[in-house]
């Protein structure tokens, strides 16, 4: 009788450590960020399932505890502890292959950007502040780290006319070896890097339409995915407005 009491606060105490290891972990991997959402659900559910397998075995033995044998309940105890080290190792990836990332298109939240992000983008192409004459104002920032760090940075506003060109002046001053690409619809792309691999690219790209007045400032950056599967949020709206 001592003896399965002894098992049952074993399996108890298995339960209270993860759960208190895993939310903790967990909780801090996500608030890390300045503005945390799940970037990965599959990943998130993968760490989440093998952070967990203590509680998850803990409580199958518990339920059965009373009709296992008891050469079975040893194994189900050595299974629970063994468990213990898989366990650990997927709570390190919740910060190292993080399931989590930063994603705002608030404008109170314009380049306030996490510092990995701020010591890699260009500055100084996007305006410093959004000015109050500026309409139709369309702001999205992301930040992903999973091993290796990927962000978006978009912002796109119409002007008026001076205003218009003058920052159109501006861009065409400060990057004399940009690359001017211009399509029929009187869009005009400054390419002032654009840097595209299977899987690596970095952006970086204003673009001024004509018709509307509009000026849209680009910045996607990704190392590698190996698999060429990070697409960078100007395309993915170019994808869903089908242009």
């Amino acid at each position: 009788m001592k003896k399965a009491k002894k098992q049952l606060l074993l399996y108890l105490a298995a339960i209270f450590v993860n759960v208190t290891l895993l939310g903790t972990i967990a909780t801090l991997a996500f608030f890390r960020f300045k503005y945390p959402y799940v970037s990965n659900w599959g990943l998130f559910l993968q760490l989440s399932l093998y952070g967990s397998l203590p509680i998850m075995l803990s409580i199958i033995f518990i339920a059965l505890r009373k009709v296992l044998k008891a050469w079975l309940k040893t194994m189900a105890i050595i299974l629970t502890i063994s468990s213990i080290p898989l366990t650990l190792y997927n709570m390190t990836l919740f910060y190292f292959a993080s399931p989590f990332g930063s994603q705002t298109n608030h404008i109170d939240h314009y380049l306030k950007l996490e510092s990995y992000v701020d010591n890699l983008f260009s500055r100084d192409v996007f305006p410093e502040v959004i000015n109050e004459s500026a309409e139709n104002v369309r702001y999205f920032y992301r930040f992903r780290h999973c091993i290796e760090g990927d962000y978006d940075i978009y912002l796109q506003v119409s002007l008026p006319l001076s205003e218009f060109e003058r920052e159109k002046v501006r861009i065409d001053t400060q990057y004399p070896d940009a690359v001017v690409v211009e399509n029929g619809s009187g869009v005009i792309e400054y390419q002032i890097k654009f840097v595209a691999g299977d899987g690596s690219y970095h952006y970086l790209l204003v673009r001024f339409s004509e018709h509307h007045q509009t000026v849209t400032y680009i910045e996607a950056y990704a190392l590698d995915d190996g698999k060429g599967a990070i697409i960078p949020y100007f395309k993915e709206r170019e994808r869903s407005s089908g242009s």
